[in-house]
């Protein structure tokens, strides 16, 4: 009776042993269809035939699931945050994005998912409560052959599952090798590898980084320093953070999200300008250099449009809410000027905007000026007094859910409000100084908000999509631009309504300048008579390139990766 009870004991610890490391699969996968059942079928057997093998190595229970479970446990610590945040494992992008935070983005990151930090915390009490257990058994366990060759069949099980699972994914008939598209996406993009293969990763791009920065000081843009008397006084550059076209007024948003921008003459609103990437960590080189999506590499061995107009005389200034954004090219010494908006305006940073520009534009009255401001937008909450759509959790916190998507909603309109505010008083700074100048602002990337009944909140999925690509771009002129320039200016009304995306912005801040260099292309700037609409445009995600055919909306059918 005694041995019978402790047979007994064996198989349900082994059960919930198994049950405790495959959480993340088991989250992301629970579904009432068979091949979600089957995708977790085959994570079970994986990790059963994994532990019969090592078993066989180390005789001891406990050994097994110590040195088998560390690299589970630790995978889902970070798998299980991720899946309940965009309902996916971690991605190249996310743990690049985790990287780079800034010391208030972690604390930010930290105060809004805290509530899901209570699963990692159970598992890692849960694992320790069996590993005891198992502790207790201290015989040495002898594996037989007909469990070696059970171990293989669980093995054998597991890639059948995961190629039936295969079969639904349209990869599946591209044509490419059956047997490293399955390893590929059911094992080393999932749970437990996935974590480590990212990590390994990052890695590299890190090593990528340092080994490029010799190729990046020897770089030149070769400007032409032909003196034109129609360059513009004052230019500034503004990037804002998960800003989404669709939630501003200005662009037919049913609640009054931006009324000053409304307001202002020479202002241009595209309609269908898109990022070529779906986290900050792609988008910021592919925005501040000529890599497109297509040639993403390039961004590390050239310089900014920084350089580009100190090459042609501007004086040059990064002003940053978000300094950690600086780190994804390594370039916080390449503006003349530096300002920490995070030093002196620690409780909101993008308030301390205004001021900022108003300094620089106040010492250097007679310098040609280049700004460029980075911005917190949606990883910060507006002042209260931009509290204007409610209910919203500016005063009080709420569960990060579908149920609560109104009142996320509602922050996020709230903060549309605010960056309106900053934005529309920049202009308004540049109005007062009756100088030739224009100003640019888009964003790095959009983001969900639960959009159509959706699970989907924030961005960085694995297959990107329309909604966290779609982004506002507004240009505006002074009077005394227009005057020395008003075909650019027709130029960029006649675009508005055409597709466009970042790959196009260094190329029309150029010719807006009037800056001409070496390497300039015509038809990439809105700016130009001879711009080219593209037939496709193109996003670079998790180190793939995705092709959207259809050029204003997501269409899995039409999109591809490479």
């Amino acid at each position: 009776m005694r041995r019978r009870n402790l047979k007994l004991t064996k198989v349900v610890l082994i059960a919930l042993s198994v049950i405790i490391l495959i959480i993340p699969d088991i989250m992301l996968h629970f579904k009432n269809d068979v091949l979600s059942i089957g995708v977790i079928i085959s994570k079970i057997c994986l990790l059963i035939a994994m532990g019969i093998l090592l078993l066989k190595v180390v005789k001891s229970y406990f050994y097994v699931y110590l040195l088998l479970g560390i690299p589970y446990i630790l995978s889902s610590v970070a798998e299980v945050i991720n899946i309940v945040a965009v309902n996916w494992y971690i991605s190249s992008d996310g743990l690049k994005a985790l990287y780079y935070l800034s010391d208030n983005e972690l604390v930010e990151f930290f105060e809004k998912f805290r509530v899901y930090f209570v699963i990692p915390i159970l598992l890692l009490v849960c694992y320790s409560f069996v590993l005891k257990r198992y502790k207790s058994f201290n015989n040495r366990v002898l594996i037989n052959n007909k469990l070696i060759v059970s171990a293989f069949v669980l093995i054998a099980v597991s890639v059948g599952l995961s190629f039936l699972k295969l079969r639904e994914n349209s990869e599946f008939y591209s044509g490419k090798n059956r047997v490293r598209l399955i390893i590929r996406s059911c094992y080393i993009y999932e749970h437990p590898f996935n974590f480590y293969y990212r990590t390994a990763r990052l890695m590299v791009h890190n090593h990528r980084n340092k080994k490029s920065q010799v190729l990046k000081s020897q770089f030149q843009f070769n400007v032409n320093q032909v003196a034109d008397n129609r360059q513009p006084e004052i230019v500034i550059f503004v990037i804002g953070e998960a800003m989404r076209y669709k939630n501003w007024s200005v662009n037919g948003y049913c609640k009054e999200t931006s009324p000053g921008l409304k307001q202002l003459n020479n202002l241009v609103s595209y309609s269908k300008h898109y990022s070529n990437a779906n986290c900050t960590a792609n988008a910021f080189p592919l925005l501040l250099t000529q890599a497109s999506a297509q040639t993403y590499n390039d961004a590390f061995v050239q310089k900014t449009i920084v350089s580009l107009f100190k090459e042609a005389g501007y004086q040059t200034s990064w002003i940053s809410s978000s300094s950690g954004a600086l780190r994804y090219l390594d370039n916080r010494d390449e503006a003349d000027f530096f300002y920490n908006l995070r030093t002196n305006y620690p409780d909101n940073t993008d308030f301390g905007i205004i001021p900022t520009v108003d300094e620089i534009l106040r010492q250097s009255a007679d310098s040609k000026q280049f700004i460029v401001i980075n911005m917190r937008g949606a990883h910060e909450r507006p002042p209260v007094s931009f509290d204007t759509f409610t209910p919203n959790s500016n005063l009080e916190d709420f569960v990060l859910s579908i149920e609560n998507a109104n009142i996320f909603i509602n922050d996020y309109d709230n903060t549309i409000l605010f960056q309106d505010y900053v934005l529309t008083s920049v202009i308004k700074k540049l109005e007062d100084k009756e100088k030739s100048s224009f100003f640019l602002f888009t964003s790095d990337h959009a983001t969900h908000l639960f959009d159509a009944g959706h699970s989907l909140f924030g961005y960085g999925a694995a297959n990107p999509t329309e909604i966290e690509t779609h982004i506002p771009l507004f240009i505006w002129c002074s009077n005394k631009y227009l005057d020395d320039n008003w075909t650019k200016f027709d130029n960029i009304q006649m675009h508005k309504e055409m597709l466009s995306t970042n790959d196009n912005l260094f190329y029309t801040l150029a010719d807006l300048a009037n800056i001409k260099y070496q390497s300039f292309i015509r038809k990439l700037s809105l700016a130009d008579s001879l711009f080219v609409e593209p037939h496709s445009r193109y996003v670079y995600a998790n180190n793939h390139l995705f092709e959207f055919n259809n050029k204003y909306s997501y269409d899995s059918s039409t999109a591809s990766s490479k």
